[in-house]
């Protein structure tokens, strides 16, 4: 599965959610802030899970999801 990881913190992705979505044999897609998710989800159309920071600049991550949502509607895929 792959999942977007969107953190500020560089030091988070590469020590918490790498490892440990590697060891779920996750595929890691990592955006440094909102706008950089946001053309990641667009570019990737199979990634089935966003994590998000809450605090970021210039977007927080609820901002991130609310626009996240207006960009298009995605069906569920099928298992």
């Amino acid at each position: 599965m792959k999942v977007l990881v969107v953190e500020d913190d560089p030091k988070w992705i590469e020590d918490r959610y790498q490892p440990w979505l590697n060891q779920l044999n996750h595929q890691v897609i990592s955006a440094q802030d909102g706008e950089e998710g946001l053309v990641c989800y667009q570019r990737e159309p199979d990634i089935a899970l966003v994590i998000t920071d809450w605090l970021m600049t210039p977007m927080n991550g609820v901002e991130f999801v609310k626009r996240l949502r207006r960009t298009r509607e995605r069906p569920i895929p099928a298992s």
